[in-house]
């Protein structure tokens, strides 16, 4: 039974708001399919028109969506579709160690910084 988590700006929670980065887009394009291989997965598409990474193992599908609102500030959002048949936390260890990872690559910079207050 497959579960479906997703960050974005009005993310109900923290660990899905969206988080940005001190980048620029293109940093994010390459580091991603490198870092992705720390957590198993495979490299299914890279669309810079449609600024999505997408990859893939047995557990779950993962699409990373990056968007650079100015030079230096680049968002990161997930999609994640999970396939773990008790979840227990998990997919959410998942999407932090994920950002966590970016995080020591880049400055973190906060999470949703574009919201319409």
């Amino acid at each position: 039974m497959s579960k479906i988590y997703e960050t974005k700006e009005y993310g109900t929670k923290e660990f899905l708001q969206t988080h940005y980065y001190k980048c620029f887009e293109d940093d994010l394009f390459s580091y991603i399919p490198e870092m992705i291989k720390d957590f198993d997965l495979k490299l299914l598409t890279v669309n810079k028109d449609y600024k999505e990474i997408t990859a893939y193992n047995d557990l779950y599908d993962v699409t990373f969506k990056i968007f650079m609102y100015k030079p230096g500030e680049t968002s990161v959002d997930l999609f994640i579709d999970s396939r773990f048949l008790f979840d227990f936390g998990k997919t959410k260890k998942v999407i932090l160690a994920m950002f966590d990872k970016i995080a020591k690559k880049y400055d973190f910079l906060g999470l949703s910084l574009h919201k319409e207050k």
